[in-house]
């Protein structure tokens, strides 16, 4: 539970930390973005990876004060890391998208 919670802590503050950057940047791709919709979306992908890792981090805590051995347990810890694995490498590869962009 301990490293999950660390896992779980690390995660979190790179995307909050992520989002910062990303929503702060100037780029030619950002003013594009922030023109569309698609901003909307962003906003919403980063706040779903945020408060999922967040989440995981609560799970975490709580698995210190109830029996871990329970099966509800494990299947909620485990759905919640990989909905938490799943939405951070999607934020992620949009990010990467996003820093790789070259304008023409």
């Amino acid at each position: 539970m301990s490293s999950s919670l660390t896992l779980g802590a690390i995660i979190t503050g790179f995307l909050a930390t992520a989002k910062a950057i990303v929503m702060t940047l100037d780029s030619p791709i950002m003013k594009k973005i922030r023109q569309t919709d698609y901003s909307n979306d962003l906003v919403s992908y980063l706040g779903q990876a945020i408060w999922l890792s967040f989440s995981f981090c609560i799970l975490s805590i709580v698995g210190f004060f109830v029996s871990t051995e329970d099966a509800w347990f494990g299947l909620v810890w485990i759905f919640i890391g990989l909905a938490s694995a799943g939405a951070f490498i999607r934020v992620t590869n949009i990010m990467l998208k996003i820093i790789k962009h070259h304008p023409e």
